[in-house]
């Protein structure tokens, strides 16, 4: 029974995990591609959820329809869900920004030196 209970809720999470709107955007911010837009979209998705959020629990409190507390659930789940995202996102950016000018400064001058012309640590222009 506790197999086939987990076989489930793993079938049922990877389901979700692929088909989900916010679960795939999410997955792009974490991806190398849309780090960078980890912060600002993710902040401003999260501000959106927010108020979606709160305006169906203002449905709710004037005497709407109790199905809209789903909603109410699932808007905030997916705000506090992008202001994680972007938290984390805020920790990487200046690791990402430190490598990619640790890799410049490592292979700029190799670079610069190999474009000058036979002149090199293993060439000697008299030798020639």
């Amino acid at each position: 029974m506790i197999t086939l209970s987990l076989r489930v809720s793993a079938a049922f999470h990877r389901y979700l995990r692929n088909t989900a709107p916010t679960n795939i955007a999410v997955a792009w911010l974490r991806s190398p591609h849309g780090s960078t837009w980890a912060i600002p979209l993710g902040f401003m998705l999260a501000i959106g959820y927010f108020h979606a959020s709160r305006f169906c629990a203002v449905i709710v409190e004037s005497s709407g329809p109790g199905w809209v507390n789903l909603l109410v659930i699932l808007f905030f789940w997916n705000s506090q869900k992008f202001v994680w995202v972007a938290i984390f996102g805020m920790r990487r950016v200046p690791l990402i920004t430190s490598r990619a000018d640790h890799r410049e400064s490592r292979t700029g001058p190799r670079r610069a030196a190999r474009t000058v012309g036979n002149v090199g640590p293993h060439r000697h222009p008299a030798s020639e």
